[in-house]
């Protein structure tokens, strides 16, 4: 589900990165309702984290917004998974 009280949820220190990650999983960001809402909920917790990097998570390649800050790395959920680092 998607949601700006899941950013708490999804805040990761990944293992071993120099620099920590803020993670926001949503399955859908075709409406940009959702995204603005998404990115809105990042954005609420880098200010609490400042340093690290803002990414967002979908299903699919074809669920990826369009509109996105440059400085919010926006992927499917698969990549980031089999992601080695």
């Amino acid at each position: 589900m998607c949601g700006h009280q899941a950013v708490t949820r999804w805040i990761s220190w990944r293992a071993g990165l120099v620099r920590p990650e803020l993670i926001q999983v949503c399955a859908d960001l075709a409406t940009p309702e959702v995204a603005e809402r998404e990115l809105r909920a990042l954005e609420d917790a880098a200010k609490v984290h400042p340093k690290a990097t803002r990414r967002l998570l979908t299903l699919t390649r074809d669920a990826m917004a369009g509109n996105v800050p440059r400085r919010v790395i926006v992927q499917p959920a698969y990549e980031w998974l089999l992601s080695p680092e």
